[in-house]
């Protein structure tokens, strides 16, 4: 989802927790000011969630903008 021409030009931000509150909060201004946003959480649907109203502020958001959702406990190293 992240393209290679972008790698060096976009910062890139791993938002663990990202499906409420402060992370999600968090994923939406890196989001809204250009970053490329990969957001974690424990459980999909909150997460898949969080992704769709984040992307819905695409409009706030520069071009190059992404994001991206990944179910993952970072707790637990399996």
């Amino acid at each position: 989802q992240f393209g290679r021409r972008d790698a060096v030009t976009r910062p890139v931000a791993l938002i663990t927790g990202g499906s409420l509150g402060l992370g999600l909060a968090t994923a939406t201004a890196f989001y809204r000011a250009g970053a490329r946003v990969a957001i974690v959480a424990r459980r999909a649907d909150p997460l898949e969630a969080a992704r769709a109203a984040i992307e819905a502020h695409a409009d706030a958001a520069p071009p190059g903008a992404r994001i991206a959702a990944y179910t993952c406990d970072v707790a637990n190293p399996e």
